[in-house]
């Protein structure tokens, strides 16, 4: 389980395998039994099996090319719908699931989703997240009929990994100094942040990660359609 830790990264490549069933039924069952606030278990998982929908979901979630090949397509949902029909039965009256139950069920959907992906890493396969699942809120709402009081938090797309993925580095991550503070947060300078991200990545330094990621995302029209989604599907949580 530490190398599967240590190993990962994201795989947006796949040969044309399937996963086995006894290595899914592995990988469900493992997100299965996450974490969760209260064992309540606040999300839902939908298997993606339909190649047509795989298909919608490539172009609907920022023209990614991949997910239409991913032997295995998984979405976390948000799910506090079915709690809240019990809870009314106890009294028809009671407060509706606020905004601290929709992060909860961030929490447990998202902890599961890192369970199901770690298992896969076990299993010799590869994954990856896609977080565009949050935009184009309409359709993903009406896609997967999703009812009040859902939310799609993330796509995880599993399969083997081809030679060129299995080869290709990971990518630089921040040193444990730049990520961990001991008791408090630790509000840094802008100089020491440059300096965690040049010790990050020389190569491309501190002022090339902070223009590539300005350029190529903050300012990007797939974040601004995020931001929009997302805004959306908390206003229905609140209606």
């Amino acid at each position: 389980m530490q190398k599967a830790l240590f190993d990962r990264k994201s795989v947006r490549s796949y040969l044309d395998q399937e996963v086995e069933e006894e290595k899914k039924d592995l990988i469900l069952n493992a997100a299965l039994r996450s974490a969760t606030a209260g064992n309540m278990s606040l999300y839902k998982i939908i298997d993606i099996q339909d190649q047509k929908i795989k298909d919608r979901l490539a172009l609907s979630c920022d023209h990614q090319p991949f997910i239409a090949t991913a032997p295995l397509l998984l979405l976390f949902v948000i799910d506090y719908q079915g709690w809240y029909r019990l809870f009314k039965e106890i009294d028809p009256h009671c407060k509706k699931p606020g905004m601290g139950d929709l992060m909860l069920g961030a929490c447990d959907a998202l902890v599961a989703a890192q369970s199901a992906a770690i298992c896969a890493q076990s299993l010799g396969l590869g994954s990856c997240y896609i977080g565009d699942v949050l935009e184009e809120a309409e359709l993903h709402r009406d896609m997967f009929k999703l009812p009040k009081y859902t939310m799609p938090i993330t796509l995880l797309a599993i399969g083997y990994p081809t030679e060129h993925q299995k080869n290709r580095p990971q990518p630089p991550r921040f040193s444990k100094e730049a990520m961990v503070s001991t008791d408090t947060y630790r509000e840094k300078s802008l100089e020491e942040l440059k300096e965690d991200l040049h010790v990050k990545n020389p190569r491309l330094g501190a002022q090339g990660q902070i223009n590539d990621l300005f350029h190529r995302k903050w300012t990007s029209e797939f974040l601004l359609e995020m931001e929009r989604s997302v805004e959306q599907w908390l206003s229905w949580w609140k209606e």
